[in-house]
């Protein structure tokens, strides 16, 4: 019998067997597909197996085509961080009393260097920076970090640190005494106008003030 594409013969039984593209094995976490296609007749295998094979290319062309990590869900993840952080610093203000001038001088500093620091490891692509904390928000939206490719983590990453300079400015902007500070990262901001105020304060899970990436 001259060999079939794609299908082996395991005792009786003839099973479907493709690779799959390198590319996509970190999405899927498998490295090939394999299934049996409940015949022991070889005409009725080379059928099935033209059917799968059809099929699994479709999947394919549909993962390529559509990323794991789409653009929506990159906007809410930099607006969960941003809103949770800006909420637990209010809930400060609101249940800790006055603070002192000298205090206030010193956080203005630190979220100066916070946002500043941001933008030197966004410069330099120095994404892994922002490690820690894009895990934390993703598995939040019930995203495995160890599901995506390392391009998708990297994407990720960059939109936390992108978000973590509009964070550390907000704060530091409040402690000068303005609390309209407008993020100006467009995927954040376009998220934002998307969602009710009320919203992000009740996304409440502690994260330190000090995580701003």
């Amino acid at each position: 019998m001259a060999p079939i594409a794609n299908v082996v013969l395991r005792g009786r039984t003839f099973h479907f067997r493709r690779r799959i593209p390198t590319g996509l094995q970190p999405k899927l976490r498998l490295t090939e597909m394999v299934r049996s296609l409940g015949t022991s007749d070889a005409r009725t295998a080379k059928l099935r197996a033209c059917q799968l094979y059809v099929a699994s290319e479709n999947i394919f062309s549909t993962l390529n085509a559509t990323p794991m990590l789409t653009d929506a869900q990159l906007a809410r993840l930099v607006q969960d961080f941003y809103g949770l952080i800006l909420d637990q610093e209010n809930q400060g203000r609101l249940t800790r009393g006055a603070i002192p001038n000298d205090i206030r001088e010193r956080r203005v500093v630190q979220y100066e260097t916070m946002a500043a620091r941001n933008r030197e490891a966004l410069a330099c692509n120095r994404v892994e920076e922002a490690g820690f904390v894009t895990a934390q928000m993703l598995n939040k939206q019930g995203i495995k970090p160890s599901n995506l490719s390392p391009a998708e983590l990297s994407q990720a990453r960059q939109a936390m640190l992108r978000a973590g300079i509009d964070v550390a400015e907000a704060l530091k902007a409040r402690h000068e005494g303005d609390f309209n500070f407008e993020p100006r990262d467009k995927l954040l901001k376009a998220q934002l106008e998307a969602t009710p105020p009320s919203t992000a304060s009740r996304r409440a899970k502690r994260i330190g003030t000090d995580a701003c990436v």
